[in-house]
């Protein structure tokens, strides 16, 4: 049983091996190349043109891709540093994935305008869940926490450019682009965000877990944490903590 299980181990370190080695080959004869790939796999999984400064692969247990300076949706998302692992075995069947990517850095910008047919949000996936937000008319100070629910429940549901997505040092701004009161654009922060959103292909089941302090121009706003699972059956269960919150301050946005 035990020479099994080295045999075992050996054969998966081989493949390991023999996919790193091949894929090291190919992006050293072309750096541009796998950065084409890479920008195009992100592309094709977030549908909006993706841009970044600089792209290396680092070979090794585990294999993965070092990114810095990426865009996406116009500006609407920029990330400093992003670390992706890929799937080794993926890699033999040729359709890469993401077992893991960390994000640094990252600064997503969510903006609301006013149209003659109502508000519009930005970027598109965000106009989609305010969309979905607001299928139900809660009370004003309630509306928030269904924009909160609405983004947990679309992140548990499926795996979306990784198994496993992690935050850290990253921010939101929502920027408003029209005020009852007049006087121009009022912005908000959620920051010092850090989180980890998991998808296990073994047990099909998902968890999240996200912190960050709500900011508004003037101040501090107080501070937030959200969890959530999935179960296999596709069961949610979601909760929020919330330490000196101002709920008022989200109601805008």
């Amino acid at each position: 049983m035990r020479k099994t299980r080295v045999r075992v181990l050996v054969s998966l370190a081989v493949v390991t091996v023999a996919a790193a080695a091949g894929l090291y080959t190919s992006a050293g004869l072309a750096p541009e190349r796998l950065r084409w790939e890479v920008e195009r796999l992100l592309e094709r999984s977030t549908q909006a043109p993706v841009s970044m400064d600089s792209l290396r692969l680092v070979v090794g247990f585990p294999i993965h891709l070092d990114a810095r300076g990426l865009g996406l949706w116009d500006g609407g998302l920029t990330i400093d540093r992003a670390i992706a692992r890929i799937d080794a075995f993926s890699l033999l069947t040729g359709r890469p994935r993401l077992s893991r990517l960390t994000l640094h850095g990252a600064h997503l910008r969510i903006r609301r305008a006013r149209r003659d047919d109502g508000p519009a949000w930005s970027p598109t996936p965000f106009a989609r869940l305010a969309g979905r937000a607001g299928d139900e008319r809660p009370e004003p100070l309630l509306a928030p926490l269904r924009g909160i629910e609405a983004t947990v429940r679309f992140l548990l549901s499926r795996p979306l450019i990784a198994d496993t997505l992690q935050l850290q040092d990253s921010r939101i701004s929502y920027v408003h682009d029209f005020s009852d009161a007049g006087g121009g654009i009022e912005t908000l922060w959620f920051a010092g965000i850090h989180g980890v959103l998991r998808h296990s292909r073994l047990r099909g089941d998902a968890s999240l877990f996200t912190a960050a302090r709500l900011l508004a121009i003037d101040g501090p706003r107080g501070s937030l944490e959200w969890e959530g699972t999935r179960d296999r059956a596709g069961a949610m269960h979601i909760s929020m903590a919330a330490t000196e919150l101002e709920l008022d301050t989200l109601v805008p946005y």
